[in-house]
């Protein structure tokens, strides 16, 4: 387990991650289309400022499409959730 201390750190690192990379040109982040995955956008969506959005889904279903920059800032609320 990790320390609030951690926690922290690793919340504030995910954070100016996202930061920098919400300014890059693409902001392409593929998962594969795994229940887990599904599951994990699901909660990302449900937790967003958006949450009627669906997830989205390649053409041929075996993927999905998110925004790396949101997928930083989610991971970061669920760290301090879970830590602090």
């Amino acid at each position: 387990m990790i320390t609030k201390t951690q926690a922290r750190m690793i919340a504030q690192m995910l954070d100016m991650a996202a930061d920098s990379f919400s300014n890059r040109t693409c902001n392409d982040f593929m998962l594969d289309a795994t229940p887990e995955n599904i599951e994990f956008v699901r909660g990302m969506i449900a937790a967003s400022d958006y949450p009627d959005d669906e997830p989205c889904f390649s053409k041929n279903g075996t993927e999905l499409y998110l925004v790396d920059y949101a997928v930083m800032r989610y991971c970061k609320r669920l760290i301090i959730n879970a830590c602090i």
